[in-house]
C-alpha cells in the first residue's frame, strides 16, 4: 500500500497548493500547528562511543530538541555489539542537558520481560520515550510492559490495523502514537 499511499500524498500535496492551504486542512481540522522535531541518526552496529559521537555532532547540526537512539538488535536480529544497549543508555544522558527530550527505539527487539528490564534501566536514567518495546503484533507484550513501567510507551511505525491501534489505546499498552502515515 505504500505506493498507493505516496500517490494519494502527491495528490494532496497538489490540491492544497491549488487551494493554497495544507493538506492537514483538506481532511480535516488542524489541531496543533507546531510540530516538534527529533533528530533521529543512530545505526546500530556502532559501539556505544561512537553512537554518542554521532548523535551529538547531528543533533548539534540541527538545534534538535530532542534526539532519537537505537537499542536493541531490531526485532529478533541479536544486538551488535553485545552489551551495547546498557553501555549506551546512561551515556546518553550523560551527553545531553535535560532540555532535550531523548527517545529509546528498539523497533521491537525485546520480548514483554526483556521489554520491562530495560525499561528500568531506561528510567532510572530519566530517558523520556520507550518506543516500540516489543513486535508490533505481540499485544499483550505491550500492555503487560506499559503496565510495568513509568516511562511512556510509543507505539512503532508498523501497526496497520484501525482495530488494533483502538485495542492499543483503550488498554493503555502505549501512551503515545507516532503511525507511518504511508503503513498506515
Amino acid at each position: 500500500w505504500i505506493p498507493q499511499a505516496t500517490a494519494e500524498m502527491a495528490i494532496l500535496d497538489m490540491l492544497g497548493r491549488i487551494a493554497k492551504r495544507s493538506m492537514g486542512e483538506l481532511v480535516g481540522d488542524i489541531q496543533n500547528t507546531e510540530i516538534a522535531i527529533y533528530r533521529a541518526n543512530n545505526n546500530r552496529g556502532l559501539s556505544a562511543e561512537e553512537s554518542i559521537a554521532r548523535i551529538k555532532e547531528r543533533q548539534a547540526k540541527t538545534n534538535a530538541k530532542a534526539v532519537k537512539f537505537k537499542i536493541g538488535g531490531r526485532r529478533d536480529i541479536p544486538e551488535e555489539p553485545v552489551g551495547r544497549t546498557e553501555r549506551l543508555i546512561p551515556m546518553i544522558r550523560e551527553a545531553f542537558p535535560e532540555d532535550i527530550t531523548l527517545y529509546a527505539d528498539c523497533n521491537g527487539s525485546y520480548d514483554a520481560k526483556e521489554a520491562i528490564r530495560i525499561g528500568k534501566i531506561l528510567e532510572e536514567h530519566q530517558i523520556d520515550l520507550f518506543e516500540q518495546p516489543v513486535p508490533t503484533d505481540a499485544y499483550e507484550d505491550w500492555k503487560a510492559t506499559a503496565d510495568a513501567l513509568n516511562i511512556p510507551i510509543a507505539s512503532g511505525g508498523g501497526e496497520v490495523s484501525l482495530r488494533n491501534f483502538r485495542w492499543l489505546i483503550g488498554n493503555n499498552a502505549v501512551q503515545m502514537v507516532q503511525q507511518d502515515l504511508f503503513y498506515f
